[in-house]
């Protein structure tokens, strides 16, 4: 089970990465995923709503 720690670590680990990719298709489904379900369902939004400016990367 996840602990709070986890949630947290994978929360900065995913905000980092879109962060550090400018619009390169880096991060799949799977890492995707494993955020939504460690991170909660915000951060899963904000990879759709970035991915979704750039060619639908989540439809």
């Amino acid at each position: 089970m996840a602990t709070p720690f986890d949630k947290l670590a994978v929360r900065y680990e995913a905000t980092a990465h879109i962060a550090a990719i400018d619009g390169q298709a880096g991060l799949s489904l799977q890492r995707a995923q494993r955020a939504d379900v460690l991170g909660g369902t915000t951060i899963l939004r904000k990879i759709e709503t970035y991915w979704d400016g750039i060619g639908g990367w989540m439809k």
